[in-house]
């Protein structure tokens, strides 16, 4: 969760290249860094994200964002349309925000949202 933070705060405040496609790059990034990702993290992920509370609007939506993804990344491969839904949770949390939401959509689906390009960028197979 913590790599997938600092890689979305990094994304967001443009002090990296965008990552491009977002998932898959935060999966090499884990792998490289020995950390298995399963299905089994999903709870732990979920509990925490449905339990976390900050008084900083800011600081919360980073903390939503990244359990997102990280619930994104889990499932990609085992539960294609759990993942699909946890990509649309992290984005509505920036409807409100469309450079950010600019920045994270070129990010995740960065040949568009076409089924064939879209599966592709976020479950590594075409829908």
């Amino acid at each position: 969760l913590l790599v997938v933070m600092q890689t979305i705060k990094d994304l967001l405040s443009l002090k990296g290249e965008p990552l491009s496609p977002l998932i898959p790059v935060i999966l090499k990034k884990l792998g490289e860094m020995g950390v298995e990702v399963s299905e089994s993290m999903s709870a732990s992920l979920e509990q925490f994200v449905s339990t976390t509370t900050d008084p900083d609007e800011g600081k919360m939506r980073l903390v939503k964002t990244s359990c997102h993804i990280s619930l994104a990344c889990v499932n990609a491969s085992t539960d294609p349309q759990a993942s699909l839904r946890w990509v649309a949770q992290c984005l509505s949390e920036f409807h409100e925000q469309h450079d950010k939401l600019e920045i994270l959509c070129k990010s995740l689906l960065p040949r568009g949202a076409q089924p064939l390009e879209a599966g592709q960028d976020l479950l590594n197979k075409p829908l």
